[in-house]
């Protein structure tokens, strides 16, 4: 390795330029591409806190031009294929990773951060290709074949990474401002999905989820599923293809429209009126009912507001309501004129935007199929293996936040979508329920020791978004036990693809109800459960919880 910087940027170059080129529309490999990826690694453990290495890589677009195609025609070379596999692995790591789990602070540093950011951003575009994973999957079904004497390290090494290397891709977040797709259009996650379909990820997940000799795999195959569904709403993707949804949206969509509508037009009228110069120096003076001031006589309010009258009842009129202007709190402000004080940076409320959106119908009635299947032979038998590493703490920290989401989500969805109790069994029981409260407990405990700095405190941000996971949880736990109780007439008919009779579907019902008054008795009379949602209302801190409130209170 060389010490001189320009020198080793000549190096990168150099390697970059002997792993192949491109022949029409082939990919020839250069005989040296081993030795280059195996100094290009070396450069990547040895690189700065400022990630040079990682972002001149990037500026050379190695990703696209080289590594894929690469990737595509070298699975016969089985030494070249898993260098690369650990090249891509490296590159894609999320850049809080790259940063020592934690935003930078400095300038300088902040803008190696955003750098690298916008390079994982640009490379989760380059792995929209059917191909490329056609290629993955056809590599990982043909060591998953093997039994386990024939299986050797390396090879399960090379599944874990090509597992690890989807799990990044997946992870990096979506480009709102450079994409700009709307709802039902599709976005570079949509294209990702569908390539994992149209390549058979799909069914090798689902593989993965049932099987028992492949239980060391379940982490990584729940983080997959967890971040493909991350754009997802339960709600929605189980009512996706229902036309009468359909309409009810479309109302909705068109009442949104036109309070859009009313309201860039309030904002035409106001910039008008703003823009007139030759509106009265003298608006009158008015006095408010029922306002009294310090001297116990009625307020004068010395501006006008006959325009902002005469808009809240164009308002009124457009929406065919009734509004009284005298009651009408909102066209007098006593601000006017006043000193506004600016609030400091730790003690500023926490703005969470969360990313979701409407794909495609193609894409959500893939992804509903996908997570009834999944729920139908999988979410069991894995939620089983990962909620037993979880207690013996044989998996790395913070892996129950997917356990959690993975819950939140699946009973959500079979909830709305169809509710079968028996699908869902492995999180209905007292057991894991005080499983959840002790998840509470424990992240209100970091919340209450690590507070300080506010909205800039990452580790207090992560605790609270784990604390509102675990609260839904919490909720969706208590909602699936009254859907037990609360049998419809859906649910005692037989359904198509079902292998049961109408016996067996009342014997079922039966035995659900019982499950529900079992839990319920051992749940809703215990006194740390009942002091639960008291204390958490309590100790509510709008600095690091956004939807907080709105979890406990439904």
């Amino acid at each position: 390795m060389l010490a001189d910087p320009t020198l080793r940027y000549a190096d990168i170059q150099a390697c970059c330029s002997c792993l192949g080129f491109r022949e029409g529309d082939t990919y020839k490999i250069d005989t040296d591409a081993e030795v280059s990826i195996r100094t290009l690694l070396r450069y990547l453990r040895n690189e700065t806190a400022e990630c040079d290495i990682r972002r001149e890589l990037g500026q050379l677009r190695i990703v696209s031009s080289d590594l894929i195609p690469l990737l595509r025609c070298c699975s016969g070379n089985k030494i070249l294929f898993e260098l690369v596999i650990r090249l891509l692995m490296n590159l894609t790591q999320p850049a809080i990773v790259c940063f020592r789990q934690e935003i930078p602070k400095d300038r300088d540093l902040y803008s190696a951060y955003l750098q690298v950011d916008d390079l994982l951003k640009s490379y989760k575009k380059d792995f929209a290709d059917e191909e490329l994973f056609r290629v993955l999957c056809n590599v990982v079904g043909s060591l998953l074949d093997r039994s386990w004497e024939e299986r050797s390290e390396e090879d399960r090494l090379l599944i874990e990474r090509i597992l690890i290397l989807i799990r990044n891709v997946l992870h990096i977040a979506p480009d709102v401002v450079g994409e700009q797709r709307t709802d039902e259009d599709v976005s570079v996650h949509d294209q990702i999905l569908w390539a994992m379909h149209l390549s058979g990820w799909d069914e090798l997940l689902l593989f993965l989820a049932n099987s028992d000799d492949e239980q060391m795999f379940a982490f990584h195959t729940l983080e997959i599923i967890s971040l493909m569904l991350r754009e997802q709403t339960p709600e929605l993707l189980a009512c996706a293809g229902n036309r009468a949804e359909t309409k009810s949206e479309l109302n909705t969509r068109r009442k949104l429209i036109e309070r859009l509508k009313i309201r860039d037009d309030m904002e035409r009228k106001n910039f008008l009126y703003a823009c007139n110069l030759r509106q009265a120096r003298f608006g009158g003076a008015f006095e408010l009912v029922n306002t009294p001031s310090l001297s116990e006589r009625p307020l004068i309010y010395h501006h006008d507001i006959t325009h902002k009258a005469q808009m809240a009842t164009v308002i009124s009129k457009q929406l065919d309501s009734s509004v009284d202007v005298v009651d009408n709190v909102g066209i007098v402000e006593l601000d006017v004129g006043k000193r506004k004080f600016r609030k400091p940076k730790h003690r500023k409320p926490l703005v969470d935007r969360p990313v979701h959106r409407r794909s495609i119908l193609a894409v959500q009635l893939y992804l509903q199929g996908f997570c009834w299947q999944f729920l139908k032979f999988c979410y069991n038998p894995i939620m089983r293996v990962v909620q037993s590493g979880l207690t013996r703490q044989a998996s790395q920290e913070n892996d129950e936040t997917y356990f959690l989401w993975t819950m939140r989500f699946f009973m959500a969805f079979c909830r709305v979508y169809r509710f079968r109790s028996d699908y869902i069994s492995e999180t209905l029981s007292v057991p894991i329920f005080h499983w959840i409260y002790d998840q509470v407990i424990n992240y209100k405990e970091h919340l209450v020791t690590d507070k300080r700095g506010g909205a800039s405190n990452q580790r207090a941000i992560q605790a609270a978004r784990r604390l509102e996971l675990s609260v839904a949880c919490y909720k969706e736990f208590l909602t699936c036990l009254n859907r037990m109780l609360h049998v419809t007439g859906a649910d005692k008919t037989v359904q198509p693809g079902d292998d049961e009779t109408q016996d067996g579907v009342e014997e079922r019902l039966r035995s659900q109800a019982n499950v529900a008054e079992s839990i319920i008795a051992n749940v809703f009379y215990v006194a740390e459960y009942q002091e639960l949602f008291p204390n958490l209302l309590r100790d509510y801190n709008e600095i690091f919880m956004s939807k907080y409130v709105q979890s406990i209170l439904s």
